[in-house]
């Protein structure tokens, strides 16, 4: 007689031990001071999940397996949930992107003043197509939905500058910055 072979719950799944170790943690000191004041300013400690993502990716350039597993246990939920909200937010990455990710807004205000030819020209410019990464590691390349400043289309988000009102040669003037701030 043969059994079939008993598939987990769902809760059983998320009540599975977690991987992090308690008193250890794979963020730097100041992150993990951060961390621990930051979970005191919420009245639920999850509420504190996306600013913490956040402060990880900047830290550690994106969201890795471990820093999802001590998120998790820092504010007592389970890894599955880190990893459901993290899938939500395309802001949130876990794959290494360049020292510079160049995100081209393509919705419709961007769109209507020359975002797609604008990240066209980056794609040819940079040799790379969306969500690829140059080979000098510099830059990395994302068509992104609404950047929030219609106003001032067609508009482009490196990092965490913005820059607005682009046109290619513009563009290739903001490339040329962040290629001489990396030193190549």
């Amino acid at each position: 007689m043969t059994t079939e072979p008993q598939v987990p719950s769902l809760t059983q799944i998320q009540n599975q031990p977690r991987a992090h170790v308690p008193g250890t943690t794979i963020f730097s000191p100041e992150l993990a001071a951060r961390f621990d004041h930051l979970v005191t300013l919420y009245p639920v400690r999850r509420s504190a999940l996306i600013p913490m993502l956040l402060y990880a990716q900047d830290e550690l350039g994106y969201i890795t397996d471990a820093s999802i597993q001590e998120i998790a246990y820092r504010i007592s939920i389970t890894p599955l949930e880190v990893r459901n909200v993290l899938s939500y937010y395309s802001l949130l990455r876990t794959r290494p992107v360049g020292k510079y990710h160049v995100q081209v807004c393509t919705n419709i205000s961007c769109m209507l003043r020359g975002a797609n030819e604008l990240f066209a020209h980056c794609k040819q410019r940079l040799g790379i197509d969306h969500k690829q990464t140059t080979p000098d590691g510099i830059f990395s390349l994302e068509e992104v939905e609404c950047i929030g400043v219609c106003s001032w289309a067609p508009a482009v988000q490196v990092n965490y500058d913005f820059h607005d009102n682009l046109t290619a040669e513009s563009m290739d003037a903001v490339l040329d910055q962040y290629r001489k701030q990396a030193g190549k």
